[in-house]
């Protein structure tokens, strides 16, 4: 088969992929499995998950990956921009997106207080004053969880992205 061959059938392949999940995203959700074993899935909301054996990324799903510690607490009012949950040295990790409208660094200081009430400490913390488009990234941890936390405000929007790890302990 010549390099043009292969070309056109690698674009009619992804073409058709692309018209699949379209159509599913148009029907209320559906599921392919690539021959990398991959899962591709579209949900009615029009969120798109991939997993495969490593782990899962969600995006566009309102809700936190399957399995997220219940002993972590999430950001009040914040929804659930995107999500994902991977794997690290055999255990799983939580990466999830979290959005608000306005200016929220009062609340994101609020909830750093709530994790450090609960047992969290501060290992690390750059910027994060409650000032407008203050932003900052924190370092949280306990026995159990490591948590990596990043604000952004930014266009009227207050982003927490909240990465959720085992412990090295």
């Amino acid at each position: 088969m010549n390099t043009r061959t292969r070309s056109i059938t690698a674009a009619a392949g992804a073409v058709s992929l692309a018209s699949v999940l379209f159509l599913a995203a148009c029907s209320g959700g559906t599921s392919i499995t690539t021959p990398g074993g991959e899962a591709v899935s579209i949900n009615p909301s029009g969120g798109i998950s991939i997993s495969d054996s490593a782990g899962s990324i969600v995006v566009g799903s309102d809700k936190l990956p399957d399995g997220f510690p219940s002993d972590v607490a999430t950001p009040p009012g914040f929804t659930v921009g995107a999500s994902a949950k991977t794997q690290v040295d055999g255990k799983d990790a939580y990466t999830v997106t979290f959005i608000q409208e306005g200016d929220q660094s009062q609340s994101v200081s609020d909830y750093i207080d709530t994790l450090k009430a609960s047992g969290f400490k501060i290992d690390s913390q750059f910027g994060g004053s409650a000032s407008p488009n203050a932003g900052g990234v924190w370092q949280l941890s306990n026995s159990k969880w490591q948590i990596g936390l990043i604000e952004s405000v930014e266009s009227g929007k207050t982003a927490v992205i909240l990465n959720v790890m085992p412990a090295s302990n």
